[in-house]
């Protein structure tokens, strides 16, 4: 059986293997096959094509969590901007640079600088109430500044990018350059939430944000809350292309994705404009006196509902399998966690899948093993 399961996942890798190659010049023809790309930046075919090229070779050298047709889609949009509308690019999030190398690309082909905001320590401490945040996940995705830029160096225009180093709350209130376009992939709901505080007033009326956390409605809500764009921004919310799926980018996904086919690939990106409407405004007078059967969850908040992907807890399992994975300093703090508490060590160890020994029989000075995180990140497409 164990032979068969193997035999299944290497044709299943092959398939998409070869589904991917032929999606990606078909998205290369489609996404720039786009006359509204400004004339002034004299994007010929061979331009093209060769922008093509050194996206996808980037994302197969650095490991980075979106896929070079999310990045080919968002070069086909800031390509439309004129070259006299002033700003910048900025992205909040780098991981391990890969992304910014190609946005970087981006930037010097449509000559504007990218500013790029990262603590260069991985995700932060978890804010109060943030629901897509863990104790235990602090510090997964963690990408140095020194590395980021050797591979920005090896990989796109290191010449074009600023780096702010810094937790958000640190640094994005200091931001004072005009915005044309955004890259957010921070996963918290605090930290996207400091992004749009600090960066949204600075887009320009028509520019553009894409939102790498496009698979959790409950995350993609944000963009549709009236409540939220009220009160922050004193405007109706912009909605947000992708919520849930992501943009159609050749892959073939139908989610959620706690339910993914052997197939399925969700290699999309979630975006909207500044000047987008995305509020609901139909209101008959035919309000019942008595709300009717809703579903089979709470009036407010999660419980008794179905989220579009993993649970909180699923994720902080993740999370720590990534950070085991990429930091030692994260490990040896792991492993602090076994030694010093029944509560720490409880949830470890319950995330590692290792058995839980008794405070006295010294589980002790051994790091917690560095085993592969999962291959597939239950939030996008990080591999």
């Amino acid at each position: 059986m164990l032979r068969n399961q193997r035999q299944r996942r290497r044709v299943e890798g092959w398939l998409t293997r070869v589904f991917d190659a032929l999606a990606f010049p078909v998205a290369t023809v489609s996404l720039l096959h786009n006359p509204k790309i400004h004339k002034s930046y004299r994007m010929t075919w061979r331009r093209k094509i060769a922008l093509a090229r050194r996206l996808r070779r980037t994302t197969r050298a650095v490991e980075t969590g979106t896929s070079a047709r999310v990045h080919l889609a968002m070069a086909a949009r800031i390509l439309e901007i004129p070259p006299d509308v002033e700003g910048v690019i900025v992205e909040a999030g780098s991981w391990k640079g890969g992304t910014t190398a190609n946005l970087s690309l981006i930037a010097d082909l449509a000559g504007r600088d990218l500013i790029v905001y990262d603590s260069f320590e991985g995700l932060p401490e978890p804010a109060e109430g943030d629901r897509w945040a863990s104790p235990l996940g602090q510090g997964a995705f963690h990408g140095g500044l020194d590395e980021v830029k050797a591979n920005v160096a090896a990989h796109g225009a290191i010449e074009r990018c600023e780096f702010r180093k810094g937790w958000f709350s640190d640094t994005l209130g200091d931001h004072t350059e005009p915005i044309v376009a955004m890259f957010l992939d921070v996963d918290h709901q605090a930290s996207i939430h400091q992004c749009l505080l600090g960066l949204w007033p600075h887009l320009w009326d028509r520019g553009y944000t894409f939102v790498d956390e496009y698979l959790r409605l409950d995350y993609c809500a944000l963009f549709f809350s009236e409540r939220y764009w009220r009160t922050y921004f004193d405007r109706p919310p912009p909605g947000l292309m992708g919520a849930g799926t992501g943009i159609p980018l050749g892959q073939v996904y139908v989610g959620p994705h706690r339910r993914l086919g052997p197939l399925e690939r969700a290699t999309g990106v979630a975006w909207t404009r500044k000047d987008f409407y995305g509020a609901w405004d139909y209101f008959p007078d035919d309000v019942p006196s008595v709300p009717l059967a809703g579903g089979p969850g709470e009036p407010d908040g999660v419980a008794g509902w179905t989220t579009t992907t993993v649970t909180t807890d699923e994720r902080t399992s993740w999370l720590m399998a990534a950070a085991i994975k990429d930091d030692p300093e994260i490990r040896e703090r792991l492993a602090a966690m076994l030694r010093s508490s029944d509560a720490g060590r409880d949830a470890v160890a319950a995330a590692l899948g290792r058995d839980v020994e008794p405070a006295d029989a010294g589980a002790g000075g051994e790091d917690p093993p560095s085993g592969g995180a999962d291959p597939a990140d239950p939030d996008a497409d990080r591999a």
